[in-house]
């Protein structure tokens, strides 16, 4: 699964960025650049992420390699 089709997953990246508190614009580059690791948590405990099977590990592994250590 991509960024892409996490963000759709949960609503699209103006609904994920309302859940966050964050600027639509950021969780939209999101698209083009790695979901920054603080954010992998509070995604995957958004209430939709369980029902669509957007998990930790999923999120994790949709982002480059170079960035999970982050």
């Amino acid at each position: 699964m991509t960024t892409h089709e996490i963000l759709r997953k949960l609503g699209g990246y103006r609904a994920v960025a309302r859940a966050l508190g964050a600027k639509p614009q950021r969780v939209h580059n999101w698209t083009r650049r790695p979901i920054p690791a603080r954010f992998w948590n509070d995604l995957a405990a958004l209430p939709a992420a369980h029902e669509v099977g957007v998990t930790l590990e999923v999120i994790r592994a949709a982002q480059p390699a170079a960035h999970e250590a982050a």
